[in-house]
């Protein structure tokens, strides 16, 4: 269940800032942070939540060396109750050895907090009053690392073909498991592996015309088997390992428009 059948979600007193100063050469160093408070008006929390406070602040650096190099990093804090403190991070290095080929490596971090729901949620069968779904207030927030390369290339005029291959490990699922009813609905679910999914993505464009732009684009996913019997994210026969796009998109003087048709494998889910 969502919170938006359960009740209603708003945030006020938001607060933004950003400092965009130069560096090096043609270097560029962008401090940012931001505030927020967090009201929700649900009868299915089991708390009372009213102005909760949130704030996260980021520094991102960017640094080309001579004319073919670019480096950048960026490092971020995220402040909620649900997860206190939290960093991620970002950084790359580009080359362009020619105006048609351009190199990139890159990694970084993400994490995703557990929602108001799967912490702190309380869902009673109307008929008997037994607890159908019920949060589990010390989840973790689910943690993901990636490494990816990419190559960007014009092997003839006009034609761009961009590919991109990328590893990732997850850590902290978050996984709603049922089954056994008088235990909390949502667990955390640790990775015993490096890796747990390798993926692949070429995309081709003909930029012959600013007014019409062809795009083919195809993605390949490998999500490993899943290592516990009850999770229920990050599971291979949920997710699609082949997806394909083809589309156009184009500017007609100050108009830009875009279509696509996206077809993507089959998948199942065991309820």
């Amino acid at each position: 269940p969502s919170l938006s059948e359960a009740g209603r979600r708003e945030s006020t007193g938001w607060l933004r800032a950003r400092l965009r100063t130069r560096t090096v050469g043609e270097g560029q160093l962008v401090v940012s942070g931001g505030y927020r408070q967090e009201t929700v008006e649900s009868d299915a929390l089991t708390i009372d939540v009213k102005a909760i406070p949130a704030w996260h602040a980021g520094v991102h650096a960017s640094q080309p060396v001579g004319e073919r190099w670019r480096f950048d990093a960026a490092g971020r804090l995220d402040y909620h109750p649900l997860t206190n403190v939290r960093p991620s991070w970002r950084t790359s290095a580009l080359f362009a050895p020619s105006e048609r080929l351009e190199l990139r490596a890159s990694g970084g971090s993400a994490f995703r907090r557990p929602t108001w729901i799967e912490t702190y949620a309380r869902f009673r069968d109307p008929h008997d009053d037994v607890i159908l779904l019920e949060g589990t207030p010390d989840l973790d927030p689910q943690q993901t690392t990636s490494v990816e390369a990419a190559i960007t290339i014009e092997p003839a005029k006009g034609v761009w073909i961009r590919e991109v291959a990328w590893v990732a490990s997850f850590d902290n699922l978050i996984t709603q498991d049922n089954h056994p009813f008088i235990l909390k609905s949502f667990r955390n679910v640790s990775s015993t592996r490096l890796v747990d999914a390798v993926g692949s993505e070429t995309e081709v464009e003909w930029r012959r015309d600013a007014a019409l732009v062809p795009r083919l684009a195809v993605s390949v996913l490998d999500l490993k088997d899943a290592t516990d019997p009850g999770q229920s994210v990050g599971v291979p026969n949920q997710n699609p390992w082949l997806t394909v796009s083809a589309g156009v998109r184009g500017a007609l003087g100050s108009v830009r428009y875009g279509a696509s048709i996206d077809w993507m494998a089959a998948r199942s889910f065991d309820a």
